[in-house]
């Protein structure tokens, strides 16, 4: 598979989270970790709404943290970044950014991210994966 390569092009000040623009608010929200994703997200569960992180994991903190006041609009915030070190640490980097309480971790447990998951054509695992997400609450706190 070739690799992706993903840049923007525009004033830090404008940037939104991809398909911000689509949902205004709802019950749950979902972040992916790439627009690629997020589609494949729509192929797997349909309707619900899901925005995409813009450069990657490691930029995801500053893309939500400057959107938090989008996130307001939904009850339940999930996080599906890739089933990867990088992907799951910074899950929980951002999950940090939300009171507790707002937010679950999708475990994507045999597959690398949405888009896999969704090549494999294993659409009922992922949901199985997306429904059986946990809340986030902080170490030390329970």
């Amino acid at each position: 598979m070739k690799e992706k390569v993903f840049f923007w092009k525009g004033a830090v000040k404008d940037i939104t989270l991809f398909g911000q623009n689509k949902f205004s608010a709802g019950h749950t929200i979902t972040i992916v970790e790439g627009e690629m994703d997020a589609l494949a997200f729509r192929d797997l569960c349909g309707d619900f709404p899901v925005v995409s992180v813009i450069n990657g994991a490691q930029c995801g903190v500053k893309d939500v943290k400057k959107n938090l006041d989008y996130f307001k609009n939904f009850q339940k915030v999930y996080i599906c970044l890739d089933n990867d070190a990088i992907g799951q640490e910074y899950a929980i980097k951002i999950a940090e950014l939300f009171p507790i309480g707002k937010v679950k971790i999708v475990n994507l447990r045999h597959y690398k991210d949405a888009g896999e998951y969704l090549e494999k054509g294993k659409k009922e695992e992922f949901k199985r994966c997306w429904h059986s997400a946990i809340d986030y609450t902080p170490a030390g706190i329970s």
